[in-house]
C-alpha cells in the first residue's frame, strides 16, 4: 500500500522513508498513550463493513456500490483493506473528492450562502490529487502562481473572494488565507488587534 503525496522532505534526502505499516503503528501508539493518559477507552475497530464504508467516503466522497461491496465482503484476502485503499487512491473520483474538498475551503463562501465556482481551478486540484503531485508542489504552485488565469489554473487561488475585494488582490487578505489553510493559524484578527502570534 503506498502513502499517497507522503515523501521525505527535500531537505531529508538522506532520511529512510519508512513503510506505511510502521507509520501507521507509530501513529496508533501515539494516540494509545495519549488516551491512556487520559484514561479514555479507545473504540473498537471496524468491521469489513464499517471499514468499506468510511474509507469510500473518506477517499472517494461516497458510499460503495453494491455490488463491489458485496465482492469486498466475501473476499478471504487477508490484505483485502489495503489492496481497497490502493483501488480507491488509483480512482479518478479520488482527486474529485479531494479537489471538491480543497476548492471548497480555498473559495468560501460569500455572505449570501453562495460559493463561486472556479472549475479551471477544480479541474486543476483534481488532476494534481490523481497524479499524486506532492502536497507541498501544489502548495508552491498556488502561492508562486502568476499570468492570465485563462493559462494559469491555479490563480482561482489568488482570485478567491478570500483574497479579492473590488476586484483586486489584498496582500493581507492572502496572508491570513495562507496562515489559516496551510499553517493552521488564524492571523486575520492582528489587521486590527494585537495577536499573539504577529508583535
Amino acid at each position: 500500500m503506498e502513502l499517497r503525496g507522503i515523501r521525505p522532505h527535500a531537505g531529508a534526502a538522506n532520511t529512510k522513508m519508512k513503510a506505511p505499516r510502521e507509520v501507521a503503528a507509530e501513529i496508533d501508539r501515539v494516540i494509545e498513550k495519549k488516551l491512556t493518559q487520559a484514561t479514555i477507552l479507545g473504540s473498537p475497530g471496524a468491521d469489513d463493513a464499517e471499514f468499506m464504508r468510511r474509507i469510500h467516503l473518506d477517499l472517494i466522497g461516497r458510499i460503495p456500490l453494491g455490488e463491489r461491496a458485496a465482492d469486498f465482503l466475501a473476499s478471504k484476502n487477508p490484505m483485502r483493506r489495503a489492496k481497497l485503499v490502493d483501488e480507491l487512491l488509483a480512482h479518478p473520483e479520488y482527486g474529485r473528492h479531494f479537489g471538491i474538498l480543497w476548492h471548497n475551503r480555498i473559495v468560501p463562501l460569500n455572505f449570501e450562502n453562495n460559493r463561486e465556482y472556479k472549475r479551471p481551478f477544480f479541474l486543476w486540484l483534481a488532476d494534481g490529487f490523481n497524479k499524486n503531485r506532492r502536497w507541498s508542489d501544489i502548495v508552491s504552485d498556488l502561492l508562486l502562481a502568476e499570468g492570465e488565469i485563462a493559462q494559469t489554473p491555479a490563480l482561482g487561488f489568488y482570485m478567491s473572494p478570500a483574497n479579492t475585494m473590488e476586484g483586486y488582490v489584498h496582500a493581507d487578505r492572502v496572508a491570513g488565507t495562507v496562515s489559516e489553510l496551510f499553517m493552521g493559524t488564524n492571523l486575520r484578527c492582528a489587521q486590527c488587534h494585537d495577536h499573539p502570534f504577529a508583535k
